[in-house]
């Protein structure tokens, strides 16, 4: 870097707060009451006090900030100077006093001028803003190479930071000012324009009817994204995630109108169990989603580059970020080629919906009337009921009440309270004929994990099931391949030809008067007592359990009623 370039930008970054202001601006220098610790918004101290004078304004020419860097389109050269007007003058100093600073000032007042353009942001003056936080990554360039590795990460923090500030005060620009979380750029490339051929002609049926489907939601998602300050245009991602079908399952075992995978949802409070499955629950999966959106936002500065991440995940997209050889080109076009095939497609696929539901006739689509949300009823039922014979006695169309409640996912009511969607204007009804209905049986299959080679035939010989009703019990065919960890279903009635590991020994291998079962989150003796029709004392004496503790995914012999 030329001496120069250094001199004007140790200048710029002290703003008569370090040991060169007096020789460099003429001031005492006793800095008691300014150091770098106790600077606070070096930029606008900078303006006020430093003004030039006349003498001073010579014009001075620069290589153009980071932040014009990343922005397409060069500004002009009047705009630039009207930028400038509010960004702290630079002055020049001696490039034996530049030297003088050390690394760990130079690293300090980086920081606190990153801050500074944090608090002119919140207060709109947008100017400022990069004017620090380009002051603040010039600093970092001018540091002289280091050999801490505390220093060198962080360096590589802070540079990262500064590009995605920008990213985000441009972003916000592009859309309402002061409005960081309502900027979704609309990019019109060949990969969007590829996605919109997609749907325009082989996937043109599963377009039209998602969004005729996406009428049932979208009130609630709008909603929803509304009261947490996100774009409304994030509705209408369940169409590519999951066509808006709130049972939709994948490949990769996600599940919803969100499809989130069983980790994710319940590191978002997206509980399962035997009888519920709250990632089919379109509004609890929505609240889930909109705070992992959230939180991804909060992490990559941008939403395209958020959308990624709720795609592939952040940890792929922070790898991707991490092998990049230029630090600020972090957004996702600058990572599009570092990103799995599928996530490629994502977020153009998003990109390619948003255009077309916004104009559909200049891509030749005319848009089906979106399916009516007619609100519902809710009701406590505390026993298994099956829905079909609510729907059934309460005179009700058939999936009318299924419909409703998708995470339900025996199409019965839990053995305890639960709180059941129905139709609207129905809830005097229901509650009148509940008491009529018979108790449902408890569930007539247990699950069971599959292990390393196991294979369809394997486990239905393992507990002396037919292949056939294995099959189609697990809806699988002869030839499927059964993942380690994944779990199957095996009816309560079946003999088991050897135990679960770890299983008790009370429990004879091979005898058919026990089940085994695993233990759920939640799960007390009581609650496993009654689910199966037998009491806490014969539980704890089949297991020769001391006390009435159980534990998550402890195994438990439980005796067959004859």
């Amino acid at each position: 870097m030329p001496a120069k370039m250094l001199n004007m930008l140790f200048c710029a970054a002290l703003f008569c707060s370090g040991p060169l202001c007096g020789r460099v601006c003429g001031a005492p220098q006793d800095h008691a009451s300014s150091n770098l610790q106790g600077a606070s918004k070096p930029v606008a101290q900078n303006v006020q006090a430093d003004k030039p004078s006349d003498q001073d304004q010579t014009p001075m020419t620069s290589p153009p900030p980071p932040s014009a860097l990343l922005k397409p389109g060069a500004p002009s050269e009047e705009s630039s100077q009207q930028s400038n007007a509010s960004a702290p003058p630079l002055s020049s100093i001696s490039e034996n006093d530049a030297k003088s600073a050390s690394p760990d000032q130079m690293l300090e007042q980086a920081m606190v001028t990153y801050e500074s353009a944090m608090d002119f942001w919140e207060e709109g003056d947008i100017d400022n803003a990069f004017a620090a936080l380009d002051t603040s990554y010039g600093l970092l360039l001018a540091m002289p190479d280091q050999d801490d590795p505390n220093i060198l990460q962080q360096q590589s923090d802070l540079r990262r930071a500064i590009a995605r500030r920008i990213v985000e005060i441009y972003a916000s620009q592009e859309t309402s000012v002061g409005d960081t979380k309502a900027a979704i750029p609309r990019v019109q490339n060949a990969e969007v324009e590829a996605e919109i051929r997609q749907f325009q002609g082989p996937e043109r049926s599963f377009f039209l009817n998602a969004y005729k489907r996406a009428g049932l939601y979208r009130p609630m998602i709008l909603k929803a994204l509304k009261e947490a300050g996100l774009p409304s245009q994030l509705s209408w991602l369940p169409l590519i995630e999951s066509g808006f079908n709130p049972a939709a399952f994948s490949p990769a075992r996600a599940l919803g109108l969100w499809q989130f995978i069983r980790s994710t949802g319940y590191l978002y409070g997206l509980h399962d169990s035997q009888w519920v499955d709250e990632r089919l629950d379109p509004e609890k999966a929505t609240d889930a989603a909109i705070a992992y959106l959230k939180d991804l936002h909060n992490t990559f500065g941008d939403w395209l580059t958020a959308l990624a991440g709720y795609n592939c995940g952040a940890n792929n997209v922070l790898s991707a970020i991490k092998r990049q050889k230029i630090n600020y080109l972090d957004q996702f076009w600058d990572l599009y080629h570092t990103l799995p095939q599928e996530t490629r497609r994502y977020v153009p696929r998003f990109l390619a919906t948003l255009q077309i539901v916004e104009d559909p006739s200049r891509y030749g689509m005319s848009l089906p009337e979106p399916l009516e949300s007619h609100g519902c009823d809710r009701v406590n039922v505390s026993r298994s009921v099956p829905l079909d014979a609510i729907e059934k006695a309460a005179g009700l169309d058939a999936r009318s009440i299924i419909d409703l409640n998708p995470e339900l996912r025996r199409k019965i009511t839990p053995f305890d309270s639960y709180e059941l969607k129905i139709p609207l204007k129905t809830k005097e009804l229901v509650e009148n004929i509940l008491p009529k209905l018979a108790t449902s049986a408890v569930p007539e299959y247990y699950n069971v994990k599959v292990r390393r080679g196991d294979t369809p035939a394997k486990m239905a010989q393992r507990y002396g099931i037919s292949l056939d009703e294995f099959i189609v019990l697990n809806g699988l065919s002869s030839a499927s391949r059964l993942r380690p960890g994944y779990r199957v279903k095996i009816p309560i009635g079946a003999k088991l030809k050897e135990m679960e590991s770890g299983s008790m020994q009370s429990a004879e291998a091979g005898s058919s008067k026990f089940i085994i079962y695993s233990v759920k989150r939640g799960d007390t003796l009581k609650k496993i007592a009654k689910l199966f029709g037998t009491t806490v004392e014969a539980l704890k004496r089949d297991n020769k359990l001391h006390s009435n503790r159980v534990q998550f995914k402890q195994k438990l012999a439980i005796r067959k009623h004859d």
